[in-house]
């Protein structure tokens, strides 16, 4: 996914808001088994001015639908961090097989940047949903509800690229 070559791509960014919604839309339902979230490159040399999991949110859900209106949702995952060291650079989650067309994130406590409060920002460089070991959110639509103030567009999400690859 980053292989120092080929054509860039800036992170997703999210700034200033409580909760967000991230939806994808699969185009067809199919089995969904796994999560990857990519936290923002930060270009930065050691030693690191923020941690590696920066942009990533301290609280959220991962929930699956057939629907558009999630009037059959299912709640695949539910993850907390209490601290910024329980996540690095790439989160993996291993989620229950169930078949999907749309994959809704909703951050329900953004990443801070000061312990205050001030500057609450979700930043991803890539979303990777897997069926069978295969992205398959690669190039599909994203929607955004709940945002803030955006510094680069969801279409970043789903590009297949981080800093490079």
């Amino acid at each position: 996914m980053n292989t120092g070559q080929g054509n860039t791509s800036r992170p997703f960014l999210a700034l200033r808001h409580d909760q967000i919604s991230i939806t994808v839309d699969l185009g067809t339902v199919i089995p969904i088994d796994g999560l990857h979230l990519h936290a923002a490159e930060l270009n930065d040399t050691a030693p690191q001015g923020l941690p590696s999991s920066h942009g990533i949110p301290r609280r959220f859900e991962v929930e699956v639908a057939k629907t558009s209106d999630f009037s059959d949702v299912v709640l695949l995952a539910s993850d907390e961090r209490k601290f910024i060291y329980q996540a690095g650079p790439i989160l993996m989650i291993a989620l229950p097989e169930t078949a999907a067309r749309y994959v809704r994130i909703q951050v329900l406590d953004p990443f801070l940047v000061t312990p205050m409060g001030e500057n609450s920002r979700t930043s991803f460089a890539e979303l990777e949903l897997f069926s069978e070991g295969k992205n398959v959110a690669l190039n599909k639509p994203v929607q955004l509800e709940n945002t803030g103030s955006i510094r680069h567009p969801a279409t970043a999400l789903t590009d297949g690229r981080n800093l490079y690859g």
